[in-house]
Parts: structure tokens; C-alpha cells; sequence
């Protein structure tokens, strides 16, 4: 059961730019929708833990310099042409990030009593308990949730529009709020870089390589089938196993982390789906751009600043193949970019336009998304009371469907969160673990 204490909006704290932000071919090509992610507190013995009048003083001072968070109908004014005149998002002064709600309106920054524990390792949270997440999210504006827990402890939901925020400037966004709210000064952490037009195509476009990756046929038809997210923990010493064996157990070819976990599960989920073994399959990834283009972004450039590329195989090869050839497959996919690939696929969206940006629906069943988010700054969002006891993403769009993160704490370890088909994720962790367990003999 959950109780709503307060529904309000959070306006700036100053007056913002009213002119409107271009959006890049990479804004336009992302997700539509919000990425909904939920920071899990554990009580801190402070009197005034969690004080929401702190947490809402600091996000208006945060919604200064991200003033793009205000965004309002940001997909309407962008789908409807490819011109340059509407493929700005509209910005007001006084448009907070979070809008105004009741029980039958849009969603909002809201605060709530709820029963849900704040011990991230029970049954599967957090989705076992989705009251933790903003209520709607049919505009486009950003949304926060703050929720008591019966444990004591604290849930933060956040979810701000892919058309506005990747990963990395989403975090910025966080890191700064919570240094606002530990009363830090504002400029304690850099501004974002607002100015897209680095990512715009070129006059006339030319494209060099072939991207099925954006190809509409790339999402198939959402599945009736209901679906599970799962969190597999994996220990740093059940990594390095991974790792050994995609090296062959050559100390002169080094494997990341993402890879030898990536490739795992990917195998894993072919054999787990009893996959034709003729059949083709492929595996996405949303690679970085910004230190791959020339020159390189800003630091703290705010946008989307990442492409699809994708490694494909048959299933037989896959499954039968030496443990180093799934990492190689992954490999080569995000080797080949560079600032050469990147502005061919810039131009190559834009000469394909809406066709490219259809909604992201579905996977198809022979195929994989793996999105990794090691390396980011996932747990540095002490608002003043302690850093969080667990993040993650808190929705995933459908089955299939891969996150790569850090485990809680500096123990080395990794957390993969996974989407699948109930009935086949007890055979997939079965098969996932036992394969650990038979590297670890």
C-alpha cells in the first residue's frame, strides 16, 4: 500500500533560456520514452533523513544550468518534419522539471509512504515493488519520486526523456543534484555543454558504411509473452574466470569486463531459448562516441552521444564456438568505431529521417541488446545522507534486454540485469551459473 504525501512541480530556481535546444540525428534516434532508474537508501539515524524540502531546494538550483530537463513536447515538435525549425525542444523559464499531478493526471515529483523494503537483494527489487517509480510518464518533462519506505529507508525513482540525457550526462545531472543538496557550491561541478550542433550532419550527407542496426525492421512486434528482469550477480573472482577463459588463458590478450560478461550471457540466452541452430543472431550495443570523434566532445557534453553497432553470428557458431569467439564477435563490433563511422551514421540518419525513428517496440527472439554502464558514475548520488545502497535501472523495455553495472561497493564485482521470458529465466540462470560453477572446479 502507498500513500501520497505530496504532488508538486519544481520550477528553476533562476530564470532559464527560453530559446529552444536543436536536436542531433542521435537525439532523434534514441528511445522514446523515459529511462527510469531507482536509487535504494538505507536510514542514516539523522532526524531530518531525506528532509524533501532539501531534495526539492537542491533540483531547483540543479535545473539551472540542465534547463533541457524542462523540455515540454519535445516529440511533437521533432517527428513532425526534419527541418530545423522542429527539431528544437521548447524550453520555458518557468517549466520545472516535474509537473503538477493527481491521481488521473501526468506524473511528477511526488512523495509517498510506501511498504516496499530498501534491501535491494529481496526478490528481484526493484521491480518487486513498482510504486517506487513516478506514477506516469506521458510527458516529456522529468520526473522524481521520493519514497519512505516501512523499512526506514528511502527510494529515489528518477526519469528523464532519452531524447534529452544519455547515460553519462544523466549522472552528471544526479551528481550535480545531490552535491546541491549536500549544500555544496553551485559550481562544485562543471556545467553541461548544451550545444548539439556538433553531432549535425554533413552537407551534402555521405554515407560509407551499411547500418542495419537503424533499420525499422531492427524492433519486431512487442510479445504477448510475460517477462521477468533478473539481477545476476557475478563476484570479481567468477570475472576473472570469465575473462581466462575468453583469453584462451593468455596473459597478453586482455578481455574487459563487459565483454567476457556480455559474451556469457549471450550464449547463455541462445541455448536457453532453444534457438534454431542455423538461425542468425544478433547482439546490439550502444557504443560511446565522444572520445571517438574528431575532435573529441566536451567532457560533459549533454545529449546522446552514442550509436548502435551490432555483432552477428549463427547460433551453432555461438554455441559451438571457442569462448574467445563470442568476445572477438564484440569486439570487432566496437573497434570499427571512429569519427569516420560516426558522421556515417549521422548522415545516414539523416537521409532515411522518420524512418529511423520509429518507437522501440520489441526484440526479436534470436536476438540480444546489451548496454553496458560499467565505468559510470552509478552510486555517486549522496544527497547528504549517505551514498545508495543499490541503483539500477528500475524498467526495462522488454525481453531481451542486458544492463552491465557495477555491484555496490568497490568489491570488484558486476551486476547484470536481464529481461526474459518467465518461463525460460529459471533455465537461464540455471545454465548461467552452472557454467561459473564449472570454471570455478
Amino acid at each position: 500500500m502507498v500513500e501520497i504525501l505530496e504532488s508538486c512541480l519544481v520550477a528553476p530556481s533562476e530564470e532559464t533560456p527560453k530559446h529552444g535546444l536543436w536536436l542531433s540525428n542521435l537525439d532523434l534516434a534514441a528511445a522514446r520514452g523515459h529511462t527510469p532508474t531507482v536509487y535504494f537508501y538505507r536510514p542514516s539515524g539523522d532526524h531530518n533523513f531525506f528532509s524533501v524540502e532539501a531534495v526539492k531546494a537542491a533540483l531547483s538550483k540543479a535545473l539551472v544550468p540542465f534547463y533541457p530537463l524542462q523540455a515540454v513536447s519535445m516529440w511533437a515538435e521533432t517527428a513532425a518534419s526534419r527541418s530545423t525549425a522542429t527539431r528544437r525542444a521548447r524550453s520555458s523559464s518557468r517549466h520545472g522539471a516535474i509537473t503538477p499531478s493527481t491521481a488521473s493526471e501526468s506524473s511528477s515529483r511526488r512523495r509517498r509512504r510506501g511498504d516496499c523494503s530498501c534491501d535491494a537483494d529481496s526478490a528481484d527489487a526493484p521491480w518487486s515493488c513498482s510504486t517506487i517509480l513516478p506514477s506516469s510518464l506521458k510527458t516529456e518533462r522529468s520526473n522524481m519520486q521520493v519514497t519512505f519506505l516501512k523499512c526506514g529507508g528511502v527510494a529515489l525513482g528518477t526519469a528523464m526523456h532519452h531524447f534529452a540525457t544519455d547515460g553519462p550526462s544523466a549522472f552528471h545531472f544526479i551528481q550535480t543534484w545531490a552535491s546541491l543538496a549536500r549544500g555544496e557550491a553551485a559550481d562544485a561541478l562543471p556545467p553541461p555543454f548544451l550545444d548539439r550542433t556538433l553531432l549535425r550532419a554533413r552537407s551534402p550527407p555521405s554515407v560509407v558504411f551499411d547500418h542495419p542496426e537503424y533499420s525499422p525492421d531492427t524492433f519486431s512486434a512487442r510479445s504477448t509473452a510475460p517477462y521477468v528482469a533478473a539481477i545476476l550477480k557475478l563476484s570479481k573472482g567468477q570475472i576473472a574466470l570469465l575473462k581466462s577463459r575468453a583469453s584462451g588463458g593468455s596473459s597478453g590478450y586482455a578481455v574487459s569486463t563487459f565483454r567476457a560478461v556480455t559474451a556469457h550471457v549471450w550464449r547463455c540466452f541462445c541455448v536457453t531459448r532453444k534457438l534454431a541452430p542455423d538461425a542468425q543472431t544478433r547482439l546490439y550495443l550502444p557504443a560511446q562516441i565522444r572520445n571517438h570523434v574528431k575532435p573529441p566532445l566536451p567532457q560533459h557534453y549533454f545529449g546522446n552521444a552514442l550509436i548502435r553497432v551490432s555483432a552477428v553470428t549463427t547460433v551453432t557458431e555461438l554455441v559451438n564456438g571457442s569462448p574467445s569467439f563470442a568476445v572477438e564477435k564484440i569486439k570487432s563490433a566496437v573497434d570499427k568505431v571512429n569519427d569516420v563511422y560516426v558522421r556515417s551514421v549521422i548522415d545516414y540518419l539523416e537521409l532515411q529521417g522518420k524512418r529511423c525513428m520509429s518507437a522501440r517496440n520489441g526484440v526479436r527472439d534470436t536476438d540480444l541488446w546489451a548496454i553496458s554502464w560499467l565505468g559510470m558514475p552509478m552510486y555517486d548520488a549522496d544527497f547528504g545522507w549517505g551514498l545508495p545502497q543499490f541503483m539500477a535501472r528500475a524498467q526495462l523495455y522488454s525481453s531481451g534486454f542486458l544492463y552491465v553495472t557495477s555491484s555496490p561497493g568497490k568489491d570488484g564485482g558486476v551486476t547484470a540485469v536481464l529481461g526474459l521470458e518467465t518461463e525460460n529465466m529459471h533455465r537461464f540462470k540455471d545454465l548461467f551459473y552452472e557454467e561459473l560453477s564449472c570454471l570455478q572446479s
